[in-house]
């Protein structure tokens, strides 16, 4: 936890945290994304571990491999080691 993207935003929708690398997936265009207080910001554009800023209290993730139907695996914020300090 603790990450967050900065701009990019494609929308949002609420939803619960477990959810939002699935709405994230289901997304055309979607590559990445923050979710903050019931709210899922889908994110497009290209993007890498290295683009994540630390914010307390924030999830983040991102879709690599963005290709095809399932549209490769999803890394969350907890695999950002770096920035859980």
């Amino acid at each position: 936890m603790n990450c967050d993207f900065n701009g990019n935003d494609m929308g949002r929708e609420q939803s619960k945290g477990d959810e939002c690398g699935s709405k994230c997936r289901a997304s055309s265009g979607c590559t990445h994304f923050t979710y903050l207080d019931g709210w899922c910001y889908k994110k497009s554009g290209s993007v890498s571990k290295n683009n994540a800023v630390a914010k307390k209290g924030v999830m983040c993730g991102i879709l690599e491999g963005n290709a095809g139907p399932k549209k490769g695996q999803l890394v969350f914020s907890n695999d950002f080691n770096s920035l859980d300090d």
